[in-house]
């Protein structure tokens, strides 16, 4: 790896080295026993062996459980909002008190709090970056699946699937998604074959929801292992769903989402469209984050056309909707763009200005992926200004930063550009 300070990358193999250590002593020590402590093991009486005390279990409160049962409620719609920070030291505050009740529900055997509350918080684990964790703690929660009403085993099967997924562990998010998904399409049946009564309203929402919800959560999955097909085929039912509950946060979400796998696709006039619905809907929303990432992914929309007015355009206004401490990634996109549109017209200090913004933002995320794509496109503008050593520099970087996250149409297009093969946009 080059030489940049990302921390996470350390901070976990120290850990991830001291685990190793501390397990391989231990297995050492149990296997060959130091002579002092086998000969106090053999000699030591049996009545030494004093009966561990009873453990006194007392739950909580009702005021603190319910407290806790809120938390997450709460939680699932704010981690997805603006306001992601605050919830999340809502919950590391909280954490003492979850973690106990956690381990009460462990040795009891009543996982249903704590699998409930657990199940609503999968984002939190992901936001932290710490997916294997929060995947193992809901998994040892889960331990009878049978248990429980439907809606609370659809919800952990959708935890499970989703930090699956976004672990990389594609065949086990598959498992739990798809076992979500037949869980609500089971129900969504059943409220409509219904003949000795008329289905309540209630009952039929919330079967659809959960059904929004599964697919959503499966179009998210096949996003993630590049299964675009699937997942455009997936996000346009959960569109549809949308749209009739007339779930307005689902919708504005949906769209954005969606319109991630057209420019996947390269099919810009859909982007365009499923973004400006967006952008209407939040017209009546105080939201500047989500107008902000709207235009970003906007202006590449319109960059994939070369309409290079509309492109500078919303990505101006994605710099100014968006602050200095909200969604980086959409900056990094909003600057990627504008120094494309210089680099193309030959405007090389604009360009260069517009990449190192990009990088140095980047840089903070300590995203491998955000810094090697911003090094390359600074690299060949650099080249182009004639700054050869330091742009060979980020070259190389970059190569290795690219390559180490897996972006391998990134990598292939920067060759191609940089000479090695036939000339390429490398931002397109």
């Amino acid at each position: 790896m080059p030489q940049h300070d990302f921390r996470w990358v350390e901070e976990r193999r120290t850990q991830v080295r001291q685990r190793f250590d501390s397990v391989v002593e231990l297995f050492q020590e149990v296997a060959s026993p130091s002579p002092i402590r086998r000969d106090l093991f053999e000699h030591l009486p049996s009545p030494a062996w004093r009966p561990a005390p009873p453990i006194r279990d007392v739950p909580p409160s009702r005021e603190l459980l319910e407290d806790l049962r809120g938390l997450p409620i709460g939680a699932e719609s704010g981690l997805l909002s603006s306001e992601r920070t605050a919830w999340l030291e809502n919950i590391d505050t909280a954490w003492p008190q979850l973690e106990e009740l956690i381990a009460r529900a462990l040795r009891s055997g009543d996982t249903t709090d704590a699998l409930e509350i657990t199940s609503r918080m999968w984002r939190y684990w992901l936001l932290r970056g710490d997916m294997a964790s929060g995947w193992q703690l809901i998994a040892k929660l889960f331990t009878n699946p049978s248990a429980g009403g439907l809606e609370r085993r659809a919800r952990a099967h959708h935890a499970l699937g989703m930090l699956a997924s976004y672990q990389g562990d594609h065949d086990i998010a598959r498992h739990h998604l798809d076992a979500e998904l037949a869980i609500w399409r089971t129900a969504e049946d059943h409220t409509r074959s219904s003949r000795d009564t008329e289905p309540s309203l209630r009952t039929h929402h919330e079967s659809s929801a959960g059904l929004l919800r599964a697919l959503t959560g499966s179009a998210i999955a096949h996003y993630n292992k590049g299964a675009y097909e699937l997942a455009s085929g997936a996000y346009d039912q959960a569109l549809s769903i949308a749209r009739v509950l007339d779930d307005r946060d689902a919708l504005i979400r949906l769209l954005y989402n969606r319109a991630l796998v057209a420019l996947k696709d390269r099919d810009a006039p859909l982007a365009q469209c499923l973004l400006h619905e967006r952008l209407s809907i939040l017209e009546s929303a105080s939201d500047d984050e989500r107008r902000g990432a709207t235009h970003a992914h906007l202006a590449s929309a319109y960059m994939l056309e070369r309409d290079d007015q509309q492109a500078r355009s919303h990505a101006q206004l994605a710099l100014e909707s968006l602050s200095d401490e909200a969604a980086p990634n959409d900056r990094i996109l909003a600057h990627q763009v504008l120094g494309r549109i210089a680099y193309n017209v030959g405007e090389l200090d604009t360009a260069i200005e517009h990449f190192r913004g990009a990088l140095a933002i980047a840089h903070e995320m300590d995203s491998l992926w955000w810094v090697g794509s911003s090094m390359c496109y600074l690299a060949l503008a650099l080249r182009n200004a004639g700054e050869k050593d330091e742009a060979q520099r980020h070259a190389a970087d970059a190569r290795q930063l690219l390559q180490a996250s897996g972006a391998d149409d990134e990598l292939r297009r920067f060759e191609a550009e940089w000479g090695v093969g036939a000339p390429e946009d490398p931002l397109a």
